[in-house]
């Protein structure tokens, strides 16, 4: 899981969190201004991204989150501008439909 203080990381601008059989869903991550950058790829992560917490990053342009297991939709962070890496979240996942 991911550690909740990983929230607390204000000054955090790049953050690749890939490939470490993360379970679990995401801290708070409304205190985190400065990322840029938030990779998770190939972990075990549930759940549904924090993606009200996700719009509220001001510098956030990266995203990666492919080969998890999410549910949920991730369809407001497009209009955000983010480079999205979301293939393979979930099984049958399509960007444009709600997933449960």
């Amino acid at each position: 899981e991911l550690p909740a203080s990983l929230g607390n990381a204000e000054m955090l601008s790049w953050a690749n969190l890939a490939r470490n059989k993360f379970t679990g869903n995401f801290p708070d991550m409304s205190r985190m201004k400065g990322l840029q950058s938030l990779n998770v790829e190939n972990n075990k992560m549930t759940g549904q991204p924090p993606v009200a917490q996700l719009l509220q990053l001001p510098e956030l342009s990266y995203f990666t989150i492919h080969m998890n297991d999410f549910t949920g939709n991730i369809n407001a962070l497009c209009g955000k501008g983010l480079q999205l890496m979301v293939s393979d979240c979930f099984d049958g996942y399509d960007a444009d439909a709600e997933v449960t």
